[in-house]
């Protein structure tokens, strides 16, 4: 049992920064010209919710435009971090 919640207490801690990671990616996507967004999802459902157990929330989901899901992602990373 204290093995799962020290688990999930690592979880809780690294998902803001990997947050962190595909909000510098959206920039970066935004900046060269592509406001497609809908990757991100994609990519979290190939790499991270396989690994981690962590859904995207719907309304990252449902974003598509850079902006758009920069603001869920950063919302969302707001609130993972003040848990």
């Amino acid at each position: 049992m204290a093995t799962a919640l020290a688990s999930r207490d690592s979880i809780d801690r690294t998902v803001p920064r990997i947050i962190d990671d595909f909000l510098d990616a959206v920039e970066l996507c935004h900046q060269a010209g592509c406001d497609d967004a809908r990757w991100v999802a994609r990519h979290w459902d190939r790499t991270i919710a396989c690994h981690l157990g962590v859904e995207l929330p719907p309304d990252v989901r449902a974003a598509s435009g850079a902006q758009a899901v920069h603001a869920a992602l950063l919302a969302w990373q707001t609130h993972a971090a003040c848990r």
